[in-house]
């Protein structure tokens, strides 16, 4: 086990710091104003439904 002093250390509680921090960043930054979530989630097209007027049988080209 390293101790608090050395390089590795260091790295390990920056690490730990980064994986505690970003979950929760991202939470606050979604969950506090719903808009960014909408734009975020409308930039992809997730599910692709085809139109209403074409049948179980329509044929593509």
């Amino acid at each position: 086990m390293t101790s608090l002093g050395t390089s590795k250390g260091v790295l390990e509680i920056a690490k730990f710091a980064v994986y505690v921090t970003v979950p929760i960043g991202l939470m606050y930054f979604f969950a506090n104003n719903t808009k960014n979530l909408r734009k975020f989630m409308g930039a992809r097209e997730y599910i692709v439904y085809p139109r209403r007027d074409q049948g179980p049988n329509h044929r593509r080209n």
